[in-house]
């Protein structure tokens, strides 16, 4: 049985400026495409009168197979609340059950609720999407001086900035949020402005900063002109906020030295919320508060019920319950393509679970992945940090949306990706898929004796002696890292917080292994000069050169 929506209304606030250094011009009908559909006629679609009750055994089922305390899930139309629900608990360790109201952190779903924040701005003429960040940020940098001269909103805000993107400055203990968006001028220039998605974290930092220097608190922005605006009584821009410092991680990836807090006790002031938990062995452990100095990147505590009052607002091009959040132009600009993604490898045609999500994430909008399930148009966002997952989508023309939050995230947090495919998937009517058990973790590639790690090590390395690559190592943006020998073996630092061991893999290469519950083992390759002492240490694709003789002896100094 299906209920038709009311009449649909024709919004054309105009035709979407051409994005200019596109590469490859034979994507251009693409790209366009649903750029159109988003700013032009709004399709007429159907609600499909699904039985989403079926959605508490599979959170049930995915909680057990991911080792997750608690799910939330809600499915929204513009009319209200479709179905919620709460499935397991606040902490693994206190009885507390989960419902539609328990705060979860978002992670990086909150960078759709920055750039709605930014939308207000512009709305009031404050702002535009064009405008280029140094006139608002004057000692904004990059490297590449043109490109820092030239970037505009509605580049840091879509990812095609192109500078070298990676999450190392939430790792630097004491790093502040103006400080991160300083330091992006010591990034390189990874992919050329403007010509593919090159996602980064601290390029919404920017975004976040511009409103802390016109309107002096982001956080306090997005609380009046977003949430309150929009009805989310129960979230905020930023955790750190109702967390005791003492209970607080100094940085992304670090452990708690010493007495500390509980994070049970660490959550002050603040009741009906779950706690970050981690996988240990094949247990999940209550996790400490991880410091975020890229807030407005994934900062958000939120609810399933507040989540969805946002997605209503979104569907209703701006209005909720009567009440003008953004304008109809906003909304369509937020949702507006402004850069391809790389594209799936396309599915066998026997694969109807993989054709279904073959186009999932085509291009970025604005805070929003642009693409298409089962042939549908959908906006989408996910979010992951040590100890939580989230997932947020948009059917516009459907005029549905579903929000699933975790208080784990372990595996690429797949867990609530499969519960966000199966809403969708009663949302659309369409044929079940066991997206469980196609997505549910396996074995394969995740060792503990760094076998799974990547295969980088060079000949050079492994001939590395141990007392060789001893040392410190700089980077102007991610700070020192110390190389030490100690009794027990090599240990890689970068403060007294964050230190891991480094070991010999079967090939005799590097491997490093962070303290705590980490996502897995990192291969280490060190850059050698003729003589074959180390000039640089790598971690992935991120260089750290060895330090300068007068730099050494002050570790965090930003004369290097």
């Amino acid at each position: 049985m299906r209920r038709p929506l009311g009449a649909c209304s024709t919004v054309h606030p105009g035709l979407p400026e051409v994005i200019p250094f596109l590469p490859d011009l034979r994507h251009l009908r693409l790209l366009l495409a649903p750029a159109v559909m988003t700013v032009g006629a709004m399709m007429c679609g159907e609600v499909v009168a699904a039985d989403y009750t079926v959605l508490e055994a599979r959170a049930d089922q995915a909680r057990e197979a991911w080792k997750i305390p608690g799910i939330a899930i809600a499915v929204v139309s513009t009319d209200g609340t479709l179905y919620s629900l709460g499935s397991g608990v606040r902490d693994v360790a206190a009885p507390a059950r989960v419902d539609a109201d328990t705060r979860f952190l978002i992670g990086s779903v909150s960078k759709s609720l920055s750039a709605a924040v930014v939308g207000t701005y512009v709305d009031q003429g404050r702002l535009r999407w064009d405008d280029r960040v140094v006139d608002h940020l004057p000692w904004f940098r990059l490297s590449d001086p043109w490109v820092g001269a030239e970037t505009r909103i509605e580049d840091v805000l879509s990812h095609r900035v192109g500078v070298e993107a990676t999450d190392w400055m939430d790792d630097v203990p004491g790093l502040s949020w103006r400080e991160s968006v300083g330091r992006l001028r010591y990034l390189p220039q990874a992919q050329p402005f403007r010509t593919s998605l090159l996602y980064d974290n601290f390029m919404y930092s920017v975004g976040g900063q511009i409103i802390n220097e016109i309107d002096h608190d982001y956080v306090d922005a997005a609380r009046t002109r977003l949430f309150a605006a929009t009805g989310m009584s129960r979230t905020l821009a930023d955790f750190e906020r109702v967390v005791d410092p003492r209970g607080l991680a100094a940085c992304n990836e670090c452990e708690i030295v010493g007495a500390g807090l509980s994070p049970a006790r660490a959550a002050r002031n603040i009741d009906n919320v779950s706690l970050p938990h981690v996988v240990v062995g094949d247990v999940a452990v209550a996790s400490a508060w991880r410091h975020q100095s890229s807030v407005s990147a994934g900062s958000t505590l939120s609810s399933a019920h507040d989540l969805g009052r946002y997605l209503r607002m979104l569907l209703g091009r701006g209005q909720i319950d009567g009440r003008r959040v953004l304008s109809e132009a906003t909304v369509a600009e937020l949702f507006r393509p402004r850069i391809f993604s790389p594209g799936r490898r396309p599915a066998a045609a026997d694969d109807v679970a993989g054709q279904r999500i073959a186009q999932w994430g085509q291009s970025y909008a604005l805070g929003l992945f642009a693409g298409q399930y089962a042939g549908e148009r959908v906006l989408h966002h996910s979010g992951g940090m040590l100890g939580a997952s989230a997932q947020i989508a948009l059917l516009p023309e459907r005029r549905i949306g579903v929000v699933v939050l975790a208080n784990q995230r372990n595996l690429d947090g797949n867990a609530t990706v499969a519960l966000l495919y199966e809403a969708l998937d009663l949302a659309l009517g369409l044929p079940t898929v066991d997206w469980i058990t196609r997505l549910r973790p396996r074995a394969e590639g995740r060792t503990e004796d760094g076998e799974g790690a990547a295969a980088r090590t060079t000949a050079a390395t492994t001939r590395l002696a141990d007392a060789s690559v001893v040392g410190d190592f700089c980077h102007r943006a991610y700070g020192v890292v110390h190389v030490r020998q100690t009794e027990d073996g090599l240990r890689v630092d970068q403060g007294p917080e964050r230190v891991g061991a480094l070991t010999r893999d079967r090939d005799g290469g590097f491997v490093l292994r962070w303290n705590g519950p980490r996502n897995g083992p990192i291969t280490i390759d060190f850059d050698l000069s003729a003589r074959g002492t180390p000039l640089a240490i790598r971690f992935g694709d991120v260089r750290f050169p060895a330090c300068p003789a007068a730099s050494s002896a002050a570790p965090e100094s930003s004369r290097w």
